[in-house]
């Protein structure tokens, strides 16, 4: 069982399985940062015809902790291939009866304040019997979706969904309460879907139960699908029983006893025992395996091999749908085991990942090694430090040696026997060492513990001193004395008091106190007895904030003369540097097949204010430390009071996925002669430039889960060999449209935050209300620098946003430079909803109803110094609706650039687009569109020119486009996969795959004496604006003919047959001229031209045939689904073949005749190898 005092804690994270898909898309090997490894390797790319997800293979670590298990490949690596939505419990489920969303609107303000807090909550919080913390949602994809919520019951009967921070993806929940919760929807900014938990009637949630629950909780809603904004296409997610997984969160607890009335081991109400207790909290989860992704033409099956009771990935199989049996590609994973199979030291890495294919004995393959894995101690043991690396300690437990000051009973006590100090040289113990490439190159690492400024002392030098006195004089009033400070600092205080004795006898008395916006910081409180007396003082302040400050002095001395004078120092100017929170990477090396190398070192410093690190710590492990009171009865105060501290960490701990340090700025330097540095900061919640903080706070920031500024980019500062700056860009951000979440927590009072004494970071229990910033995080101006020689150049670029609309993307950019500003304004379906569904087009209210946030509006602008904006260039796309989805249906430009200082535009009662057309024109119109809302022809209106597409393969790749020509007037097919594409084939024509028999691509069609396919165009009266149309094929066989004709009359027929019976594939080309048409011209709309093709003798073969006016020009192509296109045929039909080895490289490139234009050579091993 847990200490019923550790309830509170506990936080209950999802399985290590559903974090494993989590993204790295970092293409560089290092995240400054974090000073993380970054290794991405991409294994395959799922494309359809609107969506496109990868498959990786990533590595980002801080270090191997010791109870660490490894995931389904190998510790440190995790497999970006699906999604989730995570739910991590923190404290008791939200939907609990005591619980966060019962209990919470009716104990916290909408202000964050409490209300109708009771001794009895005091007491069942401080036991974990209720919870005021909500539940934290992270959704995730492979594809680099994501975001984190909550659940907020404060403001309605319904829970809102609140993002944290907020972002344009829309979030829906289906079916019922959490409990019930089968299905998350997010929608990204283009309006795709990606639902989590079910889908089609099949479901994957994850359910999780700690021994404080009776039954399992949702804990992991799984990626099921993913849906384009139109519904034309859809990925779909499979998987399997993962089995339960176990996780033992071991933890040790000293307990003391203070003393109250009836107090004593064992009662109802008191602690079991004084002294060591272990505890061992056991979480289960029911987990899922991806087992297979699909789309409409492949799937990728992911099959595991069962090592111990650890399932792993065994191998990645890449199939066509049409070829099921037979894998194009396959990943195979190996690994290096360590210690015994089932017991607490058996470990497994990654060592290899080898790529194959079934038609070639060559293969890709990366070897990865790890810095000595094999001395890892078995999971649960005590040689680990303050956040669970390896310090080699012989610890006899694992409560980390104490000295605690009791201000109750002034009593300091000694807890704990443990040293979780960071072992140096041990803390990267099994981090990723080197990658050796297919090609040959090798990547290596460096590693070094990451480190932090741990305690900042002040200066014994005075920073700046006021020499000249203020004298003050007073009687029975008060004198005010202001003075001001531009940054944080100590301030040393001296003063001199002479008074006078006052009549009667009356002792005088001085106060001087010290403000700030009319709060007291500090008080002198002078007072003598009768006569002439003297007071001296050398009072120091620590003052944090910079601004004006106020000496007020009062008192009733008499006449007294005062004389004032201060000097300031520097405020934390000499930091210490304290390690631990993993590791980072202290340098890289980078080497080719040819050994050519390149080394970049990286370093963590703060060198502009002399600090030894510029890291901040993010996660301090809390021990738990409470002084409990437990109650009697309902009406009494306490019955006992006692202390316990704990070898576990508080919750934020436990959530963080990312590493506990992060750098303020890390420069990095490739390590050769003449070579410069490039040097990135971040914004950190402590930022030296951001005197925002506290004493208290330093160097334990505010929690992860409330600072969203964090991490972002603050400036890059590019300098050469010598050390000089070459350029820099400066990032600004603002936080737009803030909303809070309150919870309400354990507090702490920190005793001291120093390492190197006894005295740890422990806490009080304390009730404290806390919140969550649902805020929109926002880039508001960037500026960039070149330095040439003695001239700076600047530039400067300021962006706004409109987000009271409900999006977040950029409405304005601002460029500034010496003489003007070019700005570009942009608006998007959203800026034209408006609210009013009478006032919008079915096209724009379908956009915003699917999170569509697309550009319908671009314009751009210059203002000259005067402030006067003219109109310089603009875009504008209107939209229409079809078939239920919301398409391209016109782009206008803009032509008069002259005097133009004004555009509005804006959507009518009509639902119709309104604005001047004095200004814009007709650039192109979107003329009609696929059943899958392929684009198949548009307009452009300056010429006239229409442009079509022809798309094949289930409406997947594009097979042939042709300029100036109607798609009523032209066709294609090359009977790739079976299709014709339009055309209309006789019952004895067949399919023929045999590749003599095959012009382009893989596909052609036989016909033995007979007719062959067919097509009829409707031309209509757009054979007017032609000069003739024209036909050609490729033919196989004597006797192959190609015939074409008008409105099937004879007399107009043009026909060509084959006459060469070598062997060779030969092109049949017809031209029907316009004087062969024009007579038929009466038929109007009805006029129509066939073409056909046949065999006069025997067999014969036919491939890649088209049709269209003379005068148009078309393109056609052919693909290899996963591969690429094989071949580009040119507007006499004339291919380019593109032909690609087994792994899917392109070889070769060859012309018509299958003459070499090209070869690319790549050494890779093969398996004799």
């Amino acid at each position: 069982m847990t200490d019923e005092s550790n309830k509170i804690w506990n936080v209950t994270l999802p399985s290590s399985n559903s974090w494993s898909f989590q993204d790295v898309t970092n293409a560089n090997y290092i995240d400054h940062f974090t000073g993380r490894p970054n290794v991405n390797i991409p294994i395959h790319t799922i494309v359809t015809r609107e969506l496109s997800f990868p498959i990786s293979l990533n590595y980002s670590s801080s270090g191997v902790k010791v109870n660490e298990k490894p995931g389904i490949v190998g510790i440190g690596w995790s497999l970006g291939a699906s999604g989730s939505v995570n739910r991590a419990i923190i404290g008791l489920p939200d939907e609990d009866p005591n619980g966060y969303h019962k209990r919470g609107p009716s104990h916290i303000n909408y202000d964050g304040s409490l209300r109708d807090f009771s001794l009895d909550d005091y007491y069942a919080t401080s036991n974990g019997l209720i919870d005021f913390q909500p539940d934290q949602y992270q959704y995730h994809t492979a594809n680099g979706l994501s975001g984190i919520f909550f659940l907020d019951p404060m403001n309605s009967n319904e829970l809102e969904i609140l993002q944290v921070p907020k972002t344009d993806n829309l979030i829906l929940k289906y079916e019922g309460y959490l409990s019930g919760t089968i299905q998350w929807v997010v929608k990204d900014i283009f309006g795709t879907n990606y639902f989590f938990g079910s889908f089609n009637n099949q479901t994957a949630i994850e359910t999780t139960q700690t021994e404080e629950q009776s039954i399992g909780q949702k804990s992991t809603w799984y990626l099921m699908a993913i849906v384009s904004a139109n519904g034309s296409d859809t990925i779909r997610f499979h998987y399997e029983d993962g089995g339960i997984e176990e996780t033992e969160y071991y933890d040790e607890v000293y307990t003391k006893i203070l003393g109250q009335a009836n107090c004593s081991t064992g009662g109802s109400y008191c602690p079991a025992a004084e002294g060591y207790t272990s505890n061992i909290r056991l979480v289960s989860h029911q987990t899922f395996l991806l087992k297979r992704i699909e789309t409409e033409l492949m799937f990728v099956d992911f099959n595991t091999i069962l090592r111990g009771n650890i399932k792993s990935i065994d191998n990645i199989k890449v199939y066509l749908k049409s070829k099921p049996s037979s894998p194009i590609n396959e990943f195979k994973f190996s690994y290096m085991e360590y210690g015994t199979l089932n017991n607490n030291d058996f470990r497994f890495f990654l060592s290899d990942l080898v790529k194959s294919t079934p038609s070639s004995e060559e293969i890709e393959q990366f070897v990865f090694s790890y810095v000595q894995p094999e001395i890892l101690p078995e999971l649960n043991s005590s040689s680990i430090d303050h956040w669970g690396y390896f310090n080699g300690k012989n610890n006899p437990g694992i409560v980390q040696k104490h000295t605690i000051y009791n201000s109750i009973n002034e009593t300091a006590y000694e807890y704990g026997n443990a040293n979780r100090a960071t072992n140096t040289t041990l803390v990267y113990t099994g981090m990723l060492k080197e990658v050796i490439f297919p090609t040959g190159g090798v990547l290596n690492y460096s590693y070094e513990s990451n480190s932090f400024c741990q305690i900042r002392e002040r200066n014994t030098e005075p920073y700046e001193e006021i020499n000249n006195d203020v004298v003050l004089s007073s009687r029975n009033g008060d004198t005010i004395f202001y003075f001001s400070i531009t940054k944080p600092q100590y301030v040393t205080f001296n003063y001199t008091i002479t008074c006078d004795e006052m009549a009667g006898g009356e002792e005088p008395q001085i106060d001087i106190i010290l403000l700030n916006d009319g709060s007291t910081i500090q008080g002198f409180n002078c007072l003598g007895p009768g006569g002439y007396q003297q007071f001296n003082s050398g009072e120091i302040c620590k003052l944090l904030y910079p601004g004006n400050y106020m000496v007020s002095v009062a008192g009733n001395s008499g006449d007294a003369l005062i004389t004032f004078s201060y000097m300031t120092h520097l405020l934390l100017s000499h930091p210490i540097e304290g390690f631990g929170g993993g590791c980072r990477v202290k340098s890289l090396s980078l080497s080719d097949m040819n050994h050519n190398s390149i080394t970049k070192k990286y370093s963590y410093n703060l060198e502009q204010h002399n600090w030894p690190s510029s890291g901040i710590l993010h996660n301090m492990p809390q021990y738990l430390f409470f002084q409990n009171y437990t109650k009697r009865i309902s009406n009494c105060i306490f019955e006992c009071n006692y202390f316990t501290i704990s070898s576990g960490s508080r919750y934020d701990l436990q959530l963080s996925k990312g590493s506990y340090v992060n750098y303020r700025s890390v420069e990095e330097k490739i390590d050769s002669p003449n070579s410069g540095s490039t040097i990135y900061f971040f914004y950190n919640p402590t930022d030296i430039d951001d005197y925002s903080i506290t004493e208290y706070d330093f160097p334990f920031p505010p929690s992860i889960n409330t600072d969203w500024k964090r991490g972002m980019p603050k400036k890059i500062i590019n300098k050469n060999f010598e050390g000089d700056p070459q350029s820099e860009a400066l990032f600004y951000y603002d936080l737009i449209n803030p909303y809070y979440l309150y919870g309400i927590k354990v507090g702490q009072r920190r005793f001291t935050d120093e390492f190197n004494t006894n005295l740890l970071p422990t806490s009080y229990f304390d009730i404290m209300v806390y919140r969550y910033t649902s805020a929109d995080y926002l880039m508001v101006k960037k500026v960039n620098r070149d330095y040439l020689g003695d001239e700076v150049v600047e530039s400067e670029e300021i962006f706004d946003y409109n987000t009271t609309l409900g999006h977040r993307q950029m409405t304005q950019s601002t460029k500034k430079t010496t003489d003007s500003q070019y700005i570009t304004k942009i608006k998007y379906a959203k800026d034209f909803h408006g609210g009013n569904s009478d006032y919008m087009s079915a096209a724009i209210e379908n956009m915003v109803q699917k999170n569509q946030i697309f550009p319908v509006e671009i314009t751009k602008w210059i203002q000259n110094t005067s402030g006067v904006q003219s109109l310089i260039d603009g875009q504008l796309t209107l939209f229409r609706l079809e078939n239920g989805s919301s398409v391209k249906d016109k782009i206008y430009t803009l032509q008069n650039k002259s005097n133009t200082n004004f555009f509005h535009s804006s959507i009518n009662s009509a639902g119709i687009f309104d604005f001047d057309m004095q200004w814009w024109s007709k650039k192109i119109d979107f003329n009609n569109y696929s059943n899958l809302f392929r684009l198949n022809q548009r307009t452009i209106n300056e010429s006239g020119i229409a442009q079509s597409v022809i798309w094949g393969l289930k409406d997947n790749n594009t097979i042939a486009t042709t300029t100036n020509s109607t798609l009523s007037e032209s066709g294609h097919t090359s009977f790739e996969n079976n299709e014709l594409n339009g055309w209309t084939k006789y019952g004895p024509n067949e399919f023929e795959t045999t590749p003599a028999n095959v012009f382009t691509g893989k596909s052609s069609m036989e016909v033995t004496g007979a007719s062959g396919p067919f097509q009829i165009f409707t031309v209509g009266q757009n054979a007017e604006k032609h000069s003739g149309y024209k036909a050609s094929v490729w033919a196989l066989g004597i006797g192959a003919y190609l015939h074409i004709e008008v409105n099937g009359e004879w007399a107009s027929h043009v026909k060509v047959s084959n006459e060469f019976d070598d062997g060779l594939w030969h092109k049949l080309e017809v031209e029907l001229p316009r004087h062969k048409i024009q007579p038929y011209f009466s038929q109007g709309e009805n006029l129509k031209i066939k073409v056909y093709v046949g065999s006069e003798k025997g067999t014969v073969y036919f491939d890649d045939i088209r049709f269209h006016p003379s005068d148009a020009k078309m393109t056609t192509y052919t693909h290899e689904p996963l591969f690429g296109v094989t071949s580009i045929s040119n507007e006499n039909n004339q291919p380019i073949y593109y032909i690609y080895d087994p792994f899917g490289r392109l070889e070769y490139i060859k012309d018509f005749e299958r003459n070499i234009l090209k070869k690319n050579d790549y050494h890779y091993r093969t398996t004799s190898q």
